[in-house]
């Protein structure tokens, strides 16, 4: 079953479960009442062996219905697990790219001040920081 259950990969919404959950108990109940009233209605009460073995059939139909709810409940609780197993899987390498990429920007911790500079009688204000941003600068 699980082979079968990883042959599938797709994105399972939990209350979608439960309600096919439901739905198919109740389905299944209505099937399995309807099939013991009429073999009620149709045995009389002196042919009890056949009564039996319309109730065992009924209870054996009832049986694999469960179980093929059920079945259908794993794989897809199976589904679900993947998609949430993929979608760590992808936060995680998102937050690795970013840790990555936080690495390369240069943080600062210290307030350059500003300096004033008296080019040609006009007058413009930087950084030490932005004067050194190239090193073979007269300015640097």
């Amino acid at each position: 079953m699980e082979d079968h259950r990883k042959e599938h990969g797709t994105n399972i919404n939990s209350s979608s479960s439960s309600s096919l959950h439901s739905n198919s108990n109740q389905n299944i109940n209505k099937k399995f009442e309807h099939n013991i009233d009429k073999n009620i209605y149709n045995n009389n009460n002196n042919n009890l062996p056949q009564l039996n073995a319309s109730l065992n059939k009924a209870l054996e139909e009832y049986k694999m219905k469960v179980d093929e709810t059920l079945n259908q409940i794993q794989t897809e609780s199976y589904k679900a697990q993947q998609s949430l197993d993929q979608a760590k899987i992808q936060l995680q390498n998102e937050k690795s790219a970013f840790e990555q990429e936080k690495q390369l920007i240069p943080i600062k911790l210290k307030i350059d001040k500003l300096i004033e500079l008296n080019v040609g009688g006009k007058h413009f204000t930087t950084t030490r920081s932005t004067l050194s941003t190239f090193p073979t600068s007269m300015l640097a």
